[in-house]
């Protein structure tokens, strides 16, 4: 594989660096959004973000493996994360509940057992946390045993809600190290890792309102890194060992078998399933 020019290189980072230093100024902008009325407005500066997203997985697509645009593109992630970290969620208040039932579970309460407006939690109640609770008079918490852990956890350093966010964003950082290891073992340039770590959801999400997914996505991607490596057999039941759904869910153990040599040069670093009998 010939490397590409130096002027391409130089093209190429130009226009990412162009992209990142708008897309910064978008989510500082739209950092001020605080109330429902602002809602319109948030969505119409999201939209000139896609827009801008679009073009960035163009280009991750387009270009060949390249150090440069990998870790200036990394850099710009952390610095849009970096840019609403400090805010208030305006999406969701769900991290306020994250915090509460830490709160509760160091009181040595079952988090499942009461609501939070519940008499015999009044004196966990504060005015920070407390009164952003969604539905804190009539729901218990939905969230899982491994996320209540997670919250408990992390609020025995602090409860405050940069603080759950930024353990989100940490949980992030690990994801995008996963999936940089998956590309390298597929022989796909590094760069396309830009495609989850640009996306304006992911951002807004995790780092904006500190949302549970980034729990399981590093669960995921950690999962996709620790498959067996390439080449290998054998047989795993519900998923792939490339990482991917089965392409057909009622099956039963998978296994994996690499093409030959002459058809990976056809086709890439494919995987055939070999599927065992159906029930």
């Amino acid at each position: 594989m010939s490397e590409p020019a130096p002027a391409t290189f130089s093209r190429w980072t130009v226009t990412l660096s162009i992209l990142g230093v708008v897309m910064l100024v978008l989510y500082r902008v739209g950092v001020r959004s605080r109330t429902v009325p602002d809602i319109l407005f948030f969505l119409k500066l999201v939209l000139i973000q896609l827009l801008i997203y679009f073009g960035v997985v163009w280009l991750s697509l387009r270009t060949k493996d390249s150090p440069q645009l990998l870790v200036l593109g990394l850099i710009f992630a952390a610095l849009f994360r970096i840019a609403i970290l400090f805010y208030p969620p305006y999406l969701s208040d769900d991290i306020y509940r994250y915090i509460w039932d830490g709160r509760v579970q160091s009181a040595g309460i079952n988090p499942y057992r009461y609501v939070p407006a519940n008499e015999s939690l009044a004196k966990l109640r504060d005015d920070k946390i407390y009164p952003n609770i969604n539905r804190r008079d009539y729901a218990r918490t939905i969230y899982p045993p491994v996320a209540e852990a997670a919250f408990f956890l992390t609020t025995r350093f602090s409860e405050s809600v940069t603080w759950m966010k930024a353990v989100m964003v940490g949980c992030e950082a690990i994801t995008v190290w996963a999936v940089i290891q998956l590309l390298t073992s597929f022989g796909l340039a590094r760069q396309r890792v830009l495609i989850y770590a640009w996306h304006p959801l992911a951002v807004w999400e995790l780092a904006g309102s500190g949302h549970l997914d980034a729990l399981a996505i590093r669960l995921r991607g950690v999962a996709g890194r620790a498959r067996p490596a390439a080449g290998s057999t054998g047989t795993v039941r519900g998923c792939r060992r490339d990482g991917r759904l089965p392409a057909h869910p009622r099956s039963g153990q998978w296994g994996l078998a690499r093409l030959s040599a002459t058809d990976r040069e056809k086709r890439g670093r494919a995987f055939i399933p070999l599927t065992k009998e159906a029930r």
